[in-house]
């Protein structure tokens, strides 16, 4: 086999679709296509995933998926955070990320 064809996707980087900046620092927010599966599911499910839970487990739900998307803000940072700023952070990666489900076969079929 070629080297032509192979797919090398530990070459591929994460995007930087947004910024947010927090406490005077300025913070890329990963694009949504570039987070794992696992992550892509709860961000489109994450009313159902703090559904019936304490403010505590509902707050550790907002930090672990802030902390795939925006990988670069330290948990020290994260932590001194309100509880208002954690849910507006959120509400913004979910509104700048496009998240919504893609279909994998479009590109394929669409050909």
């Amino acid at each position: 086999m070629s080297d032509s064809q192979i797919l090398d996707l530990d070459a591929f980087v994460p995007v930087t679709v947004k910024k947010v900046k927090i406490e005077g620092v300025t913070y890329g927010v990963i694009d949504i296509m570039d987070v794992s599966y696992d992550s892509y599911l709860r961000l489109l499910s994450i009313d159902q995933h703090i559904k019936d839970k304490s403010e505590e487990e509902q707050l550790q739900v907002f930090r672990d998926l802030i902390r795939e998307l925006v990988p670069s803000l330290s948990d020290d940072v994260l932590k001194r955070q309100s509880l208002r700023r954690i849910a507006l952070l959120v509400d913004f990666i979910r509104r700048t990320t496009d998240a919504r489900p893609v279909d994998p076969l479009a590109a394929q079929t669409s050909a």
